[in-house]
């Protein structure tokens, strides 16, 4: 195999792990976890924010992947507990033909939007579409992408020129994460082979979300922190936390102060090994980030 090729499979291949811990710290699911019943529940992580865009077609970097993890839902997930599993997403049925150049995915017809609109293929081809034409860092995950069809109002097929087989596991990764179209087009997103210059809405980003996952933007501060709430009108089980805070830590002695609390969680969880401490995950994802969970319960 080519060192190009290696290099690729690795990066996607981590990629899909990342997923996987987003999902085990967004889910209050991490080893030791401890469980009980609470009012309200906030999550607190605590670490060196690598994050400067809130764009799902444009952002790389770990940060990145957290936050796409929590707002844009993908049309398959990455098993909490073992990352080479698949299970589904916004696709209730995802399947290869033989030679793995056709995948077709049978959308969910519960899956909705945070505004509470259905997710539609439309807008499955737009993203995927968006993704590979705004040439951001991760666009290399659609690279052989030929074509996207919508052949009815429930079913997508996306098509290569050449066998893909990673392709199903590349689709869980945070970065493929479906928009709704209709929402970001109005605010400048472009799908059209022009997007990576005729998009202009990466400034809309930074304050607003557009997607299909557990939590919404609530406030970003740049080289600060970046804020979720739950969605309300999130279409699968609601997300354990009512808050999730990514907070910018730089001093390592804050950090190992705000690691010393447990992840206490508002739902049982199994323990899990997380990606993180896989010894095929890069070099900068074995730093785990600092993890502060705060409860409230209201009078």
């Amino acid at each position: 195999m080519h060192t190009k090729q290696r290099s690729t499979r690795f990066k996607w291949r981590s990629l899909v792990a990342m997923a996987a811990t987003a999902t085990l710290l967004l889910t209050g699911c991490s080893v030791g976890a401890a469980t009980t019943a609470v009012a309200k529940h906030d999550l607190v992580i605590a670490r060196a924010m690598d994050l400067t865009t809130l764009d799902p077609d444009r952002g790389y970097c770990d940060t990145c992947q957290i936050v796409f993890t929590a707002l844009y839902d993908r049309l398959v997930i990455v098993s909490p507990e073992d990352s080479k599993t698949l299970q589904p997403g916004l696709a209730s049925t995802f399947t290869a033909n033989a030679d793995n150049t056709q995948f077709t995915f049978g959308l969910d017809p519960a899956a909705t939007f945070s505004d509470a609109s259905p997710v539609e293929p439309k807008d499955v081809k737009w993203s995927l579409e968006r993704l590979a034409n705004i040439k951001g860092s991760a666009s290399y995950l659609l690279a052989g992408m030929s074509s996207i069809d919508t052949p009815d109002a429930k079913t997508v097929v996306v098509n290569f020129a050449a066998p893909n087989s990673a392709f199903l596991a590349i689709v869980a990764a945070s970065y493929l994460g479906i928009v709704n179209s209709d929402v970001a087009s109005e605010h400048g997103a472009s799908a059209a082979a022009d997007a990576s210059t005729a998009d202009t809405a990466e400034d809309w980003f930074l304050s607003n979300s557009a997607g299909s996952g557990p939590y919404i933007l609530d406030s970003y501060t740049a080289n600060s922190a970046v804020k979720l709430t739950a969605n309300p009108n999130y279409w699968r089980t609601k997300p354990t936390f009512d808050t999730v805070t990514l907070k910018e830590v730089t001093d390592s002695s804050s950090s190992s102060s705000s690691s010393s609390s447990k992840v206490t969680s508002t739902s049982p969880c199994r323990s899990a090994q997380t990606p993180w401490t896989s010894s095929r995950t890069p070099r900068r994802s074995r730093r785990r980030p600092s993890i502060r969970s705060t409860t409230h319960t209201s009078p």
